[in-house]
């Protein structure tokens, strides 16, 4: 399947996607208001973390050797059993951990005990979390972009009707409580769309434990985990010192100008999922794989470019359609997180090699490291340029992070191809 076609299954599924969240994102803004928007940030973020512990963050993992082993039943049935294997064990773990300490994570994430029952409720479902990731990556691995495209937007419309209901009738607890149940709830459409699939069937799903297959999933571990834990976490540290130095509104803006960056940021990081990480992983050289981030930039850059002018040029259109009119300071933030976010793309396609080629001390230390710049930096502007700081500083960070993942690349253009010879040995 070529970048085009991906690109043009992927948008489909993205813009309905968009349109689930725009209109969410709305309900939302207009019953709790900015503050009320931080809230439910926070408790995204707590899901975020607590996914990536019960999963192992094994889906790039299982996506770019489902996409190796395609042809190869034995070795693809080993992986998908160990990374089943994996996924189950530590979901539940994860899942009865967050249920007997529910009423701590209530407080540390959302300061009171009032929502200690949904917390709980959370760590339930949270293997059903696990598995909806689970199936949908070995789709991806495969390359059946078409039933992965029908699942997402089955899933996105779900959620969509669900989640309204829910924020209507009970407010700020019915929004949380709908995080819950649409991802554990959508696992079941998942299931009814791949029911007597060819690949995916009770010969492929089995629960066993292969070593080997465990070293090779174990960099995709480490990093996935670092990825889906520390960034979650940062943004948890970030929403609190902007709190703390401004109030709870300022943080609901900048979580609201966040909100619109990962919307058209979807449809960007889906083509490069769903695309990329399959075709980089079969790549055998380095002349081939500049070729292919060529070619990746050459649809990609102007896409963004074009669309951030648009974005910029839109913004207060774009507020009053997504937000409501508390929301009206949002507009100042757009200039510097539009720039951020064209870099942003930039050092995605190349941090992207570092993930399926198994750099995995470059792409554990850039997250870090990275994290942690972005939170110093905005403890340093916030009192210079207030809540625009914390945008100026999410584009001074990510131009640090494309110099970073392309040098880091480039110095490790003999070792990727090595290490990957190694695992196919």
């Amino acid at each position: 399947m070529n970048l085009a076609r991906t690109s043009l299954l992927s948008f489909i599924a993205t813009i309905i996607k968009m349109l689930s969240a725009l209109i969410i994102n709305k309900a939302l803004a207009v019953i709790v208001g900015p503050s009320g928007l931080a809230f439910v940030a926070q408790f995204q973020s707590f899901i975020q973390i607590s996914q990536a512990i019960g999963q192992c963050a094994i889906n790039n993992g299982i996506t770019r050797y489902t996409a190796e082993y395609a042809t190869d039943k034995e070795n693809l049935r080993k992986i998908i059993s160990t990374a089943l294997c994996l996924s189950l064990i530590s979901s539940i773990i994860t899942g009865v951990l967050i249920v007997i300490i529910s009423k701590y994570l209530s407080i540390y994430f959302l300061k009171s005990t009032d929502y200690t029952s949904i917390v709980a409720l959370f760590g339930f479902f949270l293997a059903f979390f696990v598995l909806n990731n689970f199936l949908l990556s070995i789709l991806n691995g495969l390359k059946e972009i078409g039933l992965w495209v029908k699942i997402n937007i089955t899933q996105s419309v779900v959620s969509l009707l669900l989640t309204l209901l829910l924020i209507t009738g009970f407010g700020l607890k019915g929004a949380l409580l709908s995080i819950v149940l649409t991802q554990s709830l959508v696992l079941f459409l998942a299931i009814f769309y791949i029911y007597n699939h060819a690949v995916i069937n009770r010969d492929i799903l089995t629960i066993n434990f292969y070593f080997p297959e465990f070293k090779k999933l174990s960099s995709y571990i480490l990093m996935g985990l670092t990825t889906a834990i520390i960034v979650p976490l940062s943004h948890v540290i970030l929403r609190e010192s902007i709190v703390l130095r401004l109030d709870w509104v300022a943080a609901g803006n900048w979580q609201a100008i966040w909100y619109i960056s990962s919307m058209y940021l979807g449809l960007i990081s889906t083509v490069i999922g769903v695309y990329y990480l399959p075709r980089i992983s079969e790549i055998k050289d380095f002349k081939t794989l500049v070729n292919e981030l060529a070619n990746g930039y050459k649809i990609l850059v102007p896409f963004m470019f074009i669309l951030c002018l648009c974005i910029f040029h839109l913004r207060e259109f774009i507020i009053s359609i997504l937000f409501s009119d508390s929301f009206s300071k949002v507009a100042d933030l757009f200039m510097w997180q539009l720039i951020g976010d064209f870099i942003k793309m930039m050092s995605w396609l190349i941090a992207y090699i570092m993930i399926a080629k198994s750099l995995v001390r470059s792409f554990i230390f850039s997250e870090i490291f990275f994290s942690m710049t972005f939170c110093v930096i905005t403890f340093y502007l916030i009192p210079i340029h207030g809540l625009v700081g914390v945008t100026i500083a999410y584009a001074l960070n990510y131009t640090l992070y494309f110099l970073f993942v392309a040098v880091a690349v480039y110095i490790n253009r003999e070792n990727m191809f090595s290490n990957l010879r190694e695992n196919n040995n």
